[in-house]
């Protein structure tokens, strides 16, 4: 797209008319600022003329220079209703993003990744045609690491992203405020989020009783709660936060019983405030679908032994001495 250097470049290729262009794919490769040196190329009126094919389904862009991306016009008017995927990476001077996933209500979707200057995602939504993102399933946010805040629309008091299944946050480490109100999300995957961030993005994490699989890394000011019911958590992965409480009391009423029925695989890595698990947990006849439990480097964990077809509190497997308390895989 660098050679693109003319507003009639775009004319030419009469976007607009192609109905068989269900892709596409705008790429501005490294070097694109340098390679027309020398003279003057405003990217921003190239992409401004722009009229994106009526039937795309997939839009793509990568390594976009300028600082403005016309998204709002491209999608506001409603003509591409078949358009379901949005991708934006390496837009480096990229400075913000509006809610692509209230303006284009088809969209299911969306990923934004190695974007240095966005700092604040979303905003006040115009269009009056979604207050909420009817179809978006899948959100990967990833390397936005000067992202501060992801801004809900705060007049309305809808679930903004009611068939979320999936959310993917990475290396954003200086998120502050997040919406919550996923609450038909299957996966959540939060890596290098700061605390405040993790805490907004998990502010309703014991609604979510959809949730299948959980992961959060690297957070080490963090302590996270998991003490309500999640009948369809499969696997949870901890590593690298601060403190990690699973003490449900219903289960400690009833060791048969407990909040966590289908989970099939627990690794906890690297949580030095994580001490036990709820009394019973582990035992065969209320964790029928367990097959691997790894607690490593939790220093102040109080260890587990195994016996018969149960597992039983005991003393630590491993000298306290050792930063290695419990390294113990279970497959029945």
């Amino acid at each position: 797209m660098e050679k693109v250097r003319d507003v009639s470049h775009v004319h030419k290729a009469k976007l607009m008319e192609k109905k068989k262009v269900y892709q596409l794919k705008m790429v501005w490769n490294e070097g694109a600022e340098s390679a027309v040196e020398g003279k003057k190329t405003d990217y921003s009126e190239v992409v401004e003329a722009i009229e994106l094919p009526p039937n795309l389904i997939k839009l793509t862009v990568n390594g976009f220079p300028g600082v403005k991306l016309p998204l709002t016009k491209w999608l506001a008017n409603g003509s591409l209703s078949y358009l379901v995927e949005i991708k934006l990476d390496e837009c480096s001077n990229l400075e913000e993003i509006p809610p692509i996933w209230h303006i284009q209500p088809s969209i299911e979707t969306l990923e934004f990744s190695w974007m240095d200057k966005v700092k604040v995602l979303g905003g006040k939504c115009t269009s009056t045609r979604a207050l909420v993102a009817p179809r978006l399933k899948h959100l990967t946010l990833r390397h936005m690491r000067v992202l501060e805040e992801w801004v809900e629309n705060s007049t309305t008091t809808q679930n903004s992203f009611p068939f979320l299944e999936e959310l993917i946050v990475e290396e954003c480490s200086m998120l502050r405020i997040a919406p919550s109100d996923f609450l038909a999300v299957k996966e959540i995957k939060l890596n290098c989020v700061g605390k405040e961030g993790v805490s907004s993005l998990l502010r309703q994490l014991s609604s979510l009783a959809y949730l299948k699989k959980l992961r959060v890394e690297n957070c080490r000011e963090l302590s996270l709660t998991l003490t309500s019911s999640f009948p369809y958590l499969k696997e949870i992965y901890i590593a690298g936060i601060g403190g990690l409480d699973m003490m449900c009391s219903s289960a400690n009423n009833d060791p048969r019983r407990h909040h966590l029925p289908s989970l099939t695989s627990l690794h906890v890595v690297h949580v030095p405030e994580f001490t036990a698990l709820p009394k019973g947990f582990l035992q065969s006849n209320s964790s029928e679908y367990l097959q691997s439990v790894s607690i490593q480097f939790c220093d102040k964990f109080q260890g587990l032994m195994w016996k018969g077809r149960s597992f039983h509190y005991s003393s630590p497997l491993i000298s306290r001495k050792s930063k290695f308390v419990v390294a113990l895989i279970w497959s029945p």
